[in-house]
């Protein structure tokens, strides 16, 4: 079957609109678990979570607009596809903040974990690059339509994805490293370390993938909207990556069931509890470290925020 220019085109963009809206409605729902679990949380992750779901709902609400705009207003002009589109451009906009404010999220998840600033500061670096890369896609795209844009600029788009791949693969193996090295010997607390690395492999390899689709239809499919597609749910990855971490501490928590207490990562402040054996705990106080001797229970230290919520 060959895919005619409405399909590499319009059908990709009411696909990508449907696909994010569907995640749009995942994410109200972890929105709406994150505050029914009352985490003590600071007012930094608080704001987050609020700011990410408010800039979510106004991307949802451009791409409706532009997918009301081809199918409706302009019904059976297919000129109006190759149109600029400032419904298309804004969502972009949205779509790169997002991004980096998740990865920046998941970089300070391992400061948090090793105390190492080196890796933050260059994943940092790069949703920086990122967002800058996005801003001029933004703006690029109310001056030209979607054909030129391919044969002048992809090579920004491009940029742009391959450093988005980085910085999540980047995050995604810091963190694994770090987690791992925290493993303590002791059966529950190993189990949930592993558990916390496969969600941590699990949720960059989504954000992961889809960049790599986008760059493979970028290059092989230039002068279609195909890459555009992907593009219009990519930032609905990111947000729920964010949501379904915060709100698994819960999981974890009901899973140990005592074991194991983490307590709350407040703005300025680390602070963990582990209780490996009921009569055994251990309390550490506000500046991440790692790597403590090989039998101590405080070799692990995850900063995986709360898994305690408020009573």
């Amino acid at each position: 079957m060959v895919l005619s220019v409405l399909d590499l085109n319009l059908g990709a963009l009411e696909i990508g609109t449907l696909i994010s809206s569907v995640l749009f409605g995942v994410t109200n729902v972890q929105v709406y678990m994150y505050w029914n679990q009352r985490f003590k949380d600071g007012i930094a992750i608080k704001s987050l979570v609020a700011t990410i779901w408010t800039f979510e709902t106004v991307h949802t609400a451009f791409l409706w607009m532009y997918i009301y705009r081809l199918t409706v207003t302009f019904y059976g002009v297919p000129a109006a596809l190759e149109q600029t589109s400032w419904e298309l451009n804004m969502s972009g906009f949205f779509d790169g903040i997002i991004s980096g404010a998740v990865q920046a999220f998941f970089a300070y998840r391992v400061l948090a974990i090793s105390g190492n600033w080196v890796v933050p500061v260059i994943s940092w670096s790069g949703s920086l690059l990122q967002m800058t890369g996005t801003f001029a896609v933004t703006a690029l795209g109310f001056r030209t339509n979607i054909e030129t844009f391919a044969l002048k600029y992809s090579w920004i788009v491009r940029g742009v994805l391959v450093t988005d791949t980085i910085v999540d693969t980047i995050n995604t193996l810091a963190l694994c490293y770090y987690l791992s090295k925290g493993r303590t010997g002791f059966h529950k607390t190993d189990r949930m370390i592993d558990t916390i690395i496969l969600w941590t492999v699990e949720t960059g390899l989504t954000t992961t993938v889809a960049a790599v689709v986008m760059l493979i239809f970028d290059i092989s499919l230039s002068k279609t909207a195909m890459w555009i597609g992907v593009s219009l749910f990519q930032a609905k990855l990111y947000s729920n990556s964010l949501l379904a971490v915060l709100n698994g501490r819960d999981v974890l928590r009901g899973r140990l069931d005592g074991v194991m207490t983490l307590d709350t990562t407040r703005s300025g402040t680390q602070r963990l509890e582990i209780s490996v054996v009921q009569e055994r705990e251990v309390e550490m106080g506000s500046t991440p470290q790692s790597n403590y001797g090989k039998d101590s229970p405080r070799k692990y230290q995850s900063n995986f925020l709360d898994t305690k919520p408020d009573q």
